[in-house]
């Protein structure tokens, strides 16, 4: 599921400030991700920042990493809205068997469905 909450700024037209929260799954280790983050847009184009919390499928938090980037809105050929973008990410901080743990990477992301997008993250962490 998705929350969003969205503030038009006004001055000029479709420039918002959007902030959400978006949960998912690592497809790898089926660890479960819960994505916060802002976003200032215009139509659809702008830029990204927020945290991900990294969680066991029990729901127990291991890594918080920080995430930026870019993001291009657009309209599919069928007349869908898309997005899709890229950017960087780094470890905040680890827990348990993670704690201490350096790293960072890059990350990609586009529309595959109304409401339901791929991330694709790739870069190194490292256990102390």
């Amino acid at each position: 599921g998705t929350k969003m909450e969205v503030i038009k700024v006004g001055d000029t037209e479709g420039h918002v400030i959007q902030v959400t929260e978006s949960k998912g799954v690592d497809m790898r280790s089926k660890n479960l991700a819960v994505a916060s983050n802002t976003w200032d847009l215009v139509k659809g184009t702008g830029t990204m920042y927020g945290y991900t919390t990294m969680m066991e499928p029990d729901g127990k938090p291991t890594r918080f990493l920080k995430q930026e980037g870019k993001v291009v809105g657009s309209l599919s050929p069928e007349g869908k809205h898309v997005i899709s973008g890229e950017g960087t990410w780094t470890m905040v901080k680890g827990v348990g068997e993670w704690q201490g743990a350096t790293g960072g990477g890059t990350w990609k992301m586009k529309t595959v469905s109304q409401g339901i997008y791929v991330m694709d993250w790739e870069g190194e962490l490292v256990k102390p």
